[in-house]
C-alpha cells in the first residue's frame, strides 16, 4: 500500500502511467516520476490536468484513489472496486453531516462565544433550524 499522496495543481500539465510508473509531464519542466505502488492518492485541483486513461486502469490496479477537486473542493473522488469499504465509509461520513446539518446543529458565534466562555451567563444559545 501506498503512503504519498500526489497533490497536481500545475497548468497545463498531463498524467499518464508508463511501466508503472506515474507521470506528469508540464512544459518547460524536466518530466516527474513516482511509483504507483508507492502512492496512496491522487488530488487534482489543477483546471487544466489532463489524465490518460491508461492512469485509470492502473491506479485502481494499485488501489490508487483519485480525487478531483473544483475550485479547491472536492467534485469527485474515484475509488477502486477493491475498496468499496471506503466508499461506504465516506458516504456515511457524508449523510452524518447532511444529518446534523438538518437537525440545526450549527452554533451561532454567541454559542461558540459563549461555550469558550467569553459571554456572560444571559447569553443565549441559538441553533439554526
Amino acid at each position: 500500500m501506498g503512503y504519498h499522496i500526489v497533490s497536481v495543481d500545475a497548468p497545463q500539465c498531463s498524467l499518464s502511467c508508463k511501466d508503472g510508473q506515474l507521470t506528469c509531464r508540464v512544459e518547460g519542466e524536466p518530466v516527474c516520476m513516482l511509483p504507483l505502488e508507492d502512492v496512496a492518492s491522487i488530488i487534482i485541483t489543477s483546471f487544466s490536468a489532463s489524465l490518460h486513461s491508461h492512469l485509470l486502469l492502473e491506479a485502481a490496479r494499485h488501489g490508487v484513489a483519485l480525487i478531483i477537486c473544483e475550485e479547491f473542493k472536492p467534485a469527485s473522488i474515484l475509488l477502486p472496486a477493491n475498496r468499496s469499504t471506503d466508499t461506504l465509509l465516506t458516504r456515511a461520513a457524508l449523510l452524518l453531516a447532511l444529518r446534523r446539518a438538518r437537525r440545526g446543529c450549527e452554533f451561532s458565534t454567541k454559542a461558540i462565544a459563549h461555550a469558550a466562555g467569553h459571554c456572560s451567563a444571559a447569553s443565549a444559545v441559538t441553533l439554526h433550524p
